[in-house]
């Protein structure tokens, strides 16, 4: 295990007296340490791959071929920060007697946490030990220019982006997008996907996404797009939703954002392009009701 009784002792200090030249120390001994991050191995994980690891103690190193999903904590406004803490003890420091048992603890650089958070737009900062020093450390976000995220392939950096950034502006900003997108959901986004590829190959194919256009009502067209199972890790979209009211051109735009284990997240992109986290993810039988309803009552 790492020692990280320095990062402990000038965070107190922080703690303590929270200015900027304390701000600093803590930052100067967390540029060289490594903290520990609560995770959960992917529901799809091979049994004898969680039994090997459930044997091989502390500090193990992750199979190159799992990719596991990391803690984030939740404050009282629903944002969310990555917390990373400065040893197991701190860990089990956590309150909340009803809290998951987490399969993993990774021991991870600080220097990769921030390439986390800011490639995230769902993640709001980091927080250094949260039951205890609790100290909110605010990241700069790189949109797509900060170096890639450990363990995430291109492929996934890719997919992220397009299904916040990409499709959405298309949606709000080609007036022709969500008609062809009615005629042909699957295909418009594959077009996506070959512009941002270019002479690359893309890595799914058109049967491994779903779609469904319904007419609900005469001012009201609802889009549904089942995205592929490969590379759906933390904060990339199962299902993307866009809606429209033909007779005000009024457009949404909505993601069922995978999050933490089993959690969905409901995130939407205005038509300024600003990210919303709107909440939990609704049932899946419950999603056309749920997102027609929030589109219906700002029309």
């Amino acid at each position: 295990m790492h020692d990280n009784s320095e990062v402990l002792k000038r965070a107190r200090i922080l703690k303590d007296n929270n200015n900027k030249e304390n701000l600093e120390s803590l930052m100067q001994a967390l540029s060289n340490a490594n903290v520990y991050i609560p995770a959960m191995l992917p529901p799809d994980t091979p049994v004898e791959i969680i039994n090997e690891l459930a044997k091989a103690g502390v500090d193990a190193p992750m199979p190159s071929n799992i990719k596991p999903n990391l803690s984030l904590i939740v404050n009282k406004e629903q944002k969310r920060f990555l917390p990373g803490f400065t040893s197991h003890d701190e860990i089990d420091k956590n309150p909340d007697k009803n809290r998951p048992k987490h399969f993993l603890i990774i021991g991870m650089p600080f220097k990769n946490c921030v390439k986390i958070v800011a490639e995230n737009p769902g993640i709001e900062g980091f927080v250094l030990n949260p039951y205890s020093e609790n100290i909110i450390i605010n990241i700069s976000k790189n949109d797509n220019k900060a170096n890639p995220i450990p363990h995430e392939s291109e492929d996934v950096r890719i997919r992220r982006k397009l299904e916040i950034d990409s499709i959405p502006k298309k949606v709000f900003g080609e007036e022709n997008f969500v008609l062809n997108l009615i005629e042909d959901p699957v295909g418009e986004v594959l077009k996506i996907y070959e512009e941002v590829y270019g002479d690359k190959e893309i890595p799914y194919s058109e049967d491994e996404f779903d779609s469904m256009v319904l007419n609900l009502s005469d001012d009201l067209t609802f889009i549904r797009i089942n995205m592929p199972k490969k590379n759906n890790l933390l904060a990339t979209a199962e299902s993307i939703f866009v809606l429209w009211n033909p007779n005000l051109d009024n457009k949404a735009f909505f993601a069922v954002v995978k999050d933490i284990g089993k959690d969905k997240r409901l995130f939407r992109v205005l038509p300024n392009l600003e990210k919303m986290d709107v909440g939990e993810a609704p049932d899946e039988s419950m999603e056309i009701e749920s997102i027609s309803e929030i589109f219906k009552n700002e029309q």
